[in-house]
């Protein structure tokens, strides 16, 4: 497999956690139960890996037919198999998106026995925001009833409502499922882009979808342990590939300096058009670190997908520990 499928199956490895909730775990005709075996670990647990497969087979392979997107050397079943199998490995690419979904989890969670959801009850779960955490007086704010709301990333969808965890979210979640597939269909046909543009609308539809219900705070969005699974799991297709031999990762930071001065210099002026200048500094900073990262990454020859942060004129990026990367 190449990058590209490596960094597909990752991104959507748990991409069957949606549509499981959006379909409360009633399975539709032409699922594929038939696989179970080969997909599931043992039993009925981390079913959500079988709806993965039901996802590439019922929804995006046929998508992608009907807008003719085609790449010839991606091949579409084996990654649907590769995302899919994440529970049950048994082949070196299968363990590479296992291990970077496990490494991911023990980065974005915290379990405890005592939180793990009641059967049937995973679609019951929003995210829970992060501000719950946050107090003035170091002794810890519980607000258990506020989630985000199961909708489209929007300036109204950011702000937590109440939830008392007693409803389903079943059909919320079928309404933003109905409307993520919609999003998907705008595509496109190359390769970078289309990379690019499947992590840009599974952001916008997944940011308030909580990675894991068994999680101790349930603030962690399938989204971002998904964008983090596929940087991880590129860099360790790398390593193996490659046959690295010490650690298997090295972390990269870097900053544009001297943001503040530069974007504010016009501050305590006043003239028309002074706004715009400063958004447009700001833009500025933020291409000027985003070149940056492109022509590391094409300089290395591995494909711009590999940054855990990316924002505000810095990023932070995990490259494979192989000769050269240094």
């Amino acid at each position: 497999m190449n990058q590209y499928e490596i960094a597909i199956a990752a991104l959507l490895h748990d991409i069957g956690k949606f549509k499981q909730r959006a379909y409360e775990g009633i399975q539709h005709d032409g699922f594929p139960k038939e696989m179970a075996g080969q997909i599931l670990p043992g039993g009925a647990s981390h079913m959500h890996a079988l709806w993965t497969l039901d996802f590439f087979e019922n929804d995006l392979m046929p998508l992608l037919t009907d807008a003719r997107i085609s790449f010839p050397d991606w091949n579409w079943r084996q990654i649907a198999r590769v995302s899919a199998a994440h529970h049950n490995p048994s082949d070196s690419y299968e363990e590479c998106i296992t291990e970077a979904d496990r490494l991911s989890a023990r980065y974005d969670r915290v379990n405890d026995p005592e939180y793990h959801y009641k059967r049937g009850d995973y679609y019951k779960k929003g995210l829970k925001p992060v501000f719950r955490q946050i107090s003035l007086d170091d002794s810890q704010q519980d607000f258990p009833n506020f989630i985000y709301p199961i909708e489209k990333m929007g300036t109204e969808s950011v702000f937590p409502i109440k939830s008392t965890e007693e409803d389903s979210l079943g059909s919320a979640y079928k309404q933003l499922w109905n409307e993520f597939l919609q999003a998907l269909t705008s595509l496109p046909n190359k390769k970078d882009l289309f990379v690019q543009q499947l992590q840009g609308i599974l952001e916008r539809y997944t940011w308030c979808i909580p990675s894991a219900t068994n999680d101790k705070y349930n603030d962690i969005s399938l989204y971002d342990h998904s964008k983090t699974t596929m940087s991880i799991a590129i860099s360790l297709h790398l390593y193996k590939e490659k046959g690295g031999k010490d650690k298997p990762f090295l972390f990269f930071s870097a900053d544009v300096s001297g943001i503040q001065p530069f974007i504010f210099q016009n501050l305590y002026e006043h003239f028309r058009g002074n706004s715009k200048i400063i958004r447009a500094r700001s833009f500025y900073i933020s291409i000027i670190s985003q070149a940056y990262f492109l022509t590391l990454c094409r300089a290395l020859g591995i494909i711009p997908f590999v940054d855990i942060i990316n924002t505000g004129g810095k990023f932070l990026a995990i490259f494979p520990n192989v000769e050269g990367v240094i």
